[in-house]
């Protein structure tokens, strides 16, 4: 099941709901429970091959994490996360540290990246004395919770802990952001990103080269394909979450109106960025030991980002093209350089997607291919309409018209000048009544044939 599939949500969300709701009437402790077995019904879904790793891993961090507690000692948190890392680093990165196979060719575990890395966290907490007491079953709660499991968002032990403390309790507001939550979600994933997900695979994964036109379409496709995939698979877990009277923190705000890449960490991927912050930056020295070591600390967390997010040369030079960036920007603030708002704004956002194209590329050599393409190496071929507009006779594309070129504008449009939902008042008007009846009705339409999340792939 997914997020965007009809039996998610017509039969597992209302039923789960109902089950929670009606475990209620008994005690807070058996409606958790009731969420807990509603997760690993979710979990097993993908492939309950998998759902012993989960359980084992769930079982076996507590009691790291009592010890830790007990007695902070620093061999024991090495112990812990490597027994955390080694099933990760086995079925991720094994086969390409070998030189057998690129991540692409791996079948993983279903979030297990994101479920090791708050395990990770929870332990060094623990270690930290960050942890004040550990019940079984909100810990467990705590890891499985469907609505985050997958592909996050990636949540401290406190914040959630707190709230499976509290009695539960969702107003009629909360129950309004919710739906709104989900509805807006839905639609990034069903109406945007699954339409735009065409153009990108046709140029990273046709097999052959393609021209200017084709590659910087394909391109500004991905850039915003992962963006609404990934922020409405976010928007749509915190909703599913208030569902069931539990908050999850924000992963995404507006991060192409990002006016540097430092900025931009702040706003893309929020819970992953403050997780390597906390557990990888601030380890390595952070701000605090001179500049040279603060350079090398950002750098190196940038490269274990690229790192984390897939076995393969692609994801390591895109780390390391993120963190000559901001080692970059860093330099250049210090030295007092500073360019218009305007420039920061396009240069962020055209570095951003051109970086994008080593993520999403199946190889390096691809990557060269389609930059080379860019830069017209490959031919420059128009349209259909760009054809007609300038009296061209020679040989035109035949797989794209030239209208494209507007829904990117449109769409960039949209990211620099619009606000997230997160900043929406939750009123209700006739045009705003009247968008979310369009939009329903375009993504009954749109999800007849779901598609899975692309996280999913990390």
């Amino acid at each position: 099941m997914i997020f965007s599939d009809p039996v998610f949500l017509l039969l597992f969300v209302p039923l789960s709901v109902l089950a929670h709701r009606l475990a209620l009437q008994h005690s807070e402790a058996a409606a958790q429970w009731v969420l807990v077995i509603a997760s690993l019904v979710f979990y097993s879904a993908w492939d309950v091959r998998w759902l012993p790793m989960l359980v084992g891993m769930v079982a076996l961090n507590p009691i790291i994490g009592r010890a830790l507690m007990q007695n902070p000692q620093r061999g024991m948190l090495a112990v812990g996360i490597g027994l955390n890392l080694l099933p990760l680093l086995l079925v991720k990165y094994a086969g390409w540290l070998s030189g057998g196979h690129e991540l692409s060719d791996v079948a993983l575990p279903l979030g297990i990246s994101f479920y090791t890395f708050q395990q990770i966290g929870f332990l060094v907490d623990a270690y930290q004395g960050k942890v004040e007491t550990l019940n079984a079953r909100h810990y467990t709660l705590f890891v499985t919770f469907f609505s985050q499991l997958v592909a996050g968002p990636i949540c401290h032990h406190k914040e959630m802990i707190t709230q499976f403390r509290r009695r539960f309790s969702i107003s009629d507001e909360q129950l309004t952001k919710a739906l709104l939550l989900i509805a807006v979600g839905l639609f990034k994933k069903a109406v945007i990103a699954d339409r735009l997900g065409p153009y990108a695979e046709a140029v990273f994964d046709g097999g052959g080269p393609v021209t200017f036109y084709e590659a910087w379409v394909g391109s500004f496709a991905y850039t915003f394909q992962l963006f609404f995939d990934f922020a409405g698979y976010c928007e749509m877990a915190m909703g599913f979450a208030l569902l069931f009277g539990y908050q999850i923190p924000i992963n995404f705000l507006s991060p192409y109106k990002s006016r540097s890449v430092t900025e931009f960490w702040r706003r893309w991927h929020v819970t992953l960025g403050r997780w390597f912050r906390d557990y990888v930056y601030i380890p390595l020295g952070g701000n605090r030991n001179g500049v040279r070591r603060m350079y090398a600390a950002l750098f190196a967390t940038a490269f274990v980002s690229g790192l984390w997010h897939g076995a393969g040369m692609t994801f390591l030079l895109w780390g390391v093209l993120h963190g000559s960036a901001l080692v970059v920007e860093k330099f250049g603030h210090r030295a007092g350089v500073q360019l218009p708002d305007g420039i920061r704004l396009v240069a962020t956002f055209m570095f951003v997607s051109l970086a994008w194209v080593l993520f999403r590329a199946p190889s390096v050599d691809v990557a060269v291919g389609i930059y080379q393409s860019m830069l017209g190496f490959n031919g420059v071929v128009p349209p259909s309409l760009f054809a007609e507009l300038s009296g061209y006779t020679g040989p035109i594309l035949s797989g794209l018209t030239g209208f494209e070129v507007f829904a990117i504008a449109g769409l960039i449009w949209w990211v620099w000048t619009k606000p997230n939902v997160h900043e929406l008042e939750l009123t209700t008007d006739w045009r705003r009544a009247t968008a979310m009846i369009g939009a329903t009705v375009a993504i009954v339409l749109s999800i007849t044939s779901p598609s899975s999340f692309l996280y999913f792939d990390f």
